[in-house]
């Protein structure tokens, strides 16, 4: 059954799992995974954040459904995100709910009974901003998937608990990175250069404001290519059209991080989760400090103050994330860039001694975030959530059902509020109205008064010959 007719589908009858996609780089997230799962198939959600021009037309859902189309999957679409009724008709086939977030429309039914009763299953995308990588939503979550000791050691506070690893890695560690993608990149490069692939994060702690054009002079020497994150349209529109001006190879949500990775010979980074991911595939790596060139900036997102001109961004990082600890073993061997005139100097320094002596503290790094690093997370991944199907749903950890008990009152209070607070409107509009019909209705005497007084002058002075 078709439920969206505006947008192709390629729905699975079968399919008893839902992947959510709210942007095409999820797929690559899911892929692994998804493949081993004949009973699944790809839910493509509308979302706020498609790109400020396109907004409304449904760009980013053509987007996502084209590059499923290329990799012959199955999908439906789903565009009523904030409509409850609709949302529990449209899930209703689906046992097993998948997602890397708690947004829409999933978010909309998060204390609704019909999502407590469902299975669901949470895939991390990236562990560097500690806040955001354990956030109280993940609580909604029956299953949390974990990369290692780290991400399991804070997710078994709130989930059930598997490691599995990174399976977005499992083709580059089975040596399966699409061969055809990374041709097609290849052919747009000098090949007497060396390549640098440039990946920034979104938002204040994003390099794009203070960084682009440091990033964008090293054309000179070398191929750059950017894989910009989704945001960055949005809240960076500036740099990132700059960059694209000044001949950077531009990269989007669609196209393949490890084919990007594969051709590259260094990356540039930020606070990007994906400074974590890179570690897996040993290419040389430098980090761009925005921190100590905007200390009021790294206040304000510390302290949830942080606005982009669209949403409040801040609040996702903190001193003990593991994007800090990465960037201060950065520090250490002198591979982070804390001036944008420095940056050459220290990808000289990451091509040569300073990686190497920092490789070991690097390493013991990279395996406490990252376990079986094998190609096989994505068949670990399926199995678990496989069984998942015929078993039921396990208990919640303390802190978990807490959240989950929390929350939902929490949001009855903020409705009743709500509630009162438009009681009380509809009552100072009712006495407001009642003031306006008692000021016209006096206003509509005083002007009869005044006419009926005319019409009585007017008569005496006809019958009188007196004056007006």
């Amino acid at each position: 059954m078709t439920m969206n007719q505006k947008f192709r589908e390629k729905e699975n009858p079968s399919a008893k799992i839902a992947f959510f996609v709210w942007d095409s780089h999820q797929y690559y997230n899911y892929k692994n995974i998804a493949s081993y799962l004949t009973e699944s198939e790809y839910v493509v959600c509308d979302t706020w954040h498609a790109n400020i021009r396109d907004r409304g037309n449904g760009c980013h859902i053509d987007e996502i459904i084209d590059l499923l189309e290329k990799n012959n999957c199955h999908w439906r679409v789903i565009t009523e995100i904030n409509d409850s009724s609709f949302i529990e008709y449209f899930l209703k086939k689906y046992d097993i709910l998948v997602s890397t977030l708690m947004w829409p429309p999933l978010s909309t039914l998060s204390f609704k009974t019909l999502f407590s009763r469902k299975k669901t299953v949470r895939i991390l995308d990236g562990c560097s901003k500690g806040l955001a990588t354990f956030a109280p939503w993940s609580a909604y979550f029956d299953i949390a998937l974990a990369y290692g000791s780290y991400t399991e050691e804070y997710l078994k506070l709130i989930n059930t608990t598997y490691i599995v690893g990174n399976h977005k890695f499992d083709d580059w560690f089975s040596g399966a990175v699409n061969r055809e993608e990374t041709e097609n990149i290849m052919a747009r490069l000098d090949p007497s250069k060396k390549t640098i692939l440039y990946l920034p994060t979104h938002s204040g702690l994003s390099s794009l404001h203070n960084y682009a054009s440091a990033v964008a002079l090293l054309r000179k020497k070398y191929n750059v290519l950017a894989k910009l994150h989704r945001h960055s349209w949005l809240s960076e529109a500036n740099a990132s059209v700059r960059l694209l001006q000044d001949g950077v190879l531009m990269y989007g949500s669609k196209d393949d991080l490890l084919s990007l990775i594969a051709v590259a010979d260094a990356v540039i980074t930020d606070s990007s989760s994906v400074s974590l991911e890179v570690l897996l595939s040993g290419k040389p790596m430098i980090i761009l400090d925005v921190v100590s060139l905007d200390k009021e900036a790294w206040r304000k997102h510390q302290e949830g103050e942080e606005f982009n001109g669209y949403w409040y961004s801040g609040g996702l990082e903190y001193e003990e994330s593991a994007g800090k600890k990465l960037r201060d073993i950065f520090f250490k061997f002198n591979l982070l860039v804390k001036n944008p005139d420095k940056i050459e100097s220290v990808l000289s320094g990451a091509f040569g001694e300073d990686w190497k002596a920092s490789e070991d503290e690097r390493n013991k790094f990279k395996n406490y975030i990252f376990a079986h690093q094998d190609g096989k997370s994505g068949e670990r991944a399926a199995r678990i959530i496989r069984n998942f199907l015929t078993m039921p749903k396990p208990t919640s950890p303390l802190l978990g059902a807490a959240i989950r008990a929390y929350f939902p009152v929490l949001n009855k209070n903020y409705a009743f509020g709500i509630q009162k607070a438009l009681r009380e409107i509809k009552r100072k509009d009712q006495e407001i109205k009642k003031l306006r019909i008692e000021n016209l209705t006096y206003y509509i005497i005083k002007k009869e008064q005044n006419i009926l007084k005319k019409i009585y002058l007017l008569l005496k002075y006809l019958l009188n010959g007196d004056n007006l």
